[in-house]
């Protein structure tokens, strides 16, 4: 019974946290239910996403859609994430599916998949990126992606966006670990429009897996899901609730 048991939790521990990671809870121009959408205070206001299912997703019915978001000569990064409480010590896995089709990246544009985790006071602690993927990949069909790769995040990158950075890659890993003092790990799927370059990403089957640590409660997101993002450490504050709770 106790082997059961623990096997049980073992699974449980496994499974995906992430809300709606098919995107399968609303469709057309919104931001799917369960995320939040981050952007440079320069994007178009008509926003740069969809929820759609006009090519096979990688599963289910729909997926979601990012395109460039400002068009103003200047790269920029926008996205969605979601946020989950986490605890130090805790690990996991993390990957993410995407597709270019015929509104084909523009040729200097690209996406990622990332983890981080943040402190009580929102500042970023460790973060955890996929490779990135462009449209020298392949076009018209679904690549999976996995977050494996540590950052030091003591050397920051430019990517061109004054409003955003990310950091050096400094090694390959399997597993991607809270460091002490972790309050929240986020899971954000990243676009990066270079100039005014046009095409497309598709995003669809997002899984952040916990494989160990005591199981996350809920996080609710004071501020609304299509604020404007700022950086971790900006000091950014989130309500925890117990799993049982409402948001």
């Amino acid at each position: 019974l106790a082997a059961g048991l623990l096997l049980t939790a073992s699974q449980a521990q496994a499974a995906n946290l992430l809300a709606n990671p098919g995107f399968e809870q609303n469709s057309g121009h919104a931001i799917p239910v369960g995320w939040t959408r981050f952007a440079p205070p320069t994007a178009q206001a008509a926003g740069n996403y969809w929820i759609e299912g006009n090519v096979p997703p990688q599963s289910g019915l729909l997926y979601f859609k990012e395109w460039g978001a400002s068009y103003n000569g200047t790269n920029n990064a926008a996205g969605i994430y979601q946020d989950l409480s986490s605890a130090s010590g805790s690990t996991y896995q993390a990957s993410g599916w995407f597709f270019t089709g015929s509104d084909t990246l523009g040729p200097d544009c690209y996406v990622w998949v990332e983890v981080s985790f943040l402190g009580s006071s929102s500042n970023l602690l460790a973060l955890y990126k996929s490779d990135t993927f462009a449209a020298g990949a392949g076009t018209g069909s679904w690549f999976q992606y996995q977050v494996n790769h540590a950052c030091n995040i003591s050397s920051p990158v430019s990517i061109g966006d004054p409003f955003f950075n990310t950091y050096t890659i400094t090694g390959t890993v399997s597993q991607l670990v809270a460091p002490v003092g972790t309050t929240t790990v986020r899971y954000r799927f990243v676009y990066v429009q270079a100039a005014s370059e046009g095409g497309s990403c598709y995003f669809d089957s997002a899984v952040l897996n916990q494989i160990s640590g005591p199981p996350p409660p809920a996080i609710s997101n004071l501020f609304p899901l299509n604020m404007i993002f700022i950086n971790p450490g900006d000091g950014i504050s989130f309500n925890v609730s117990s799993s049982s709770g409402s948001s």
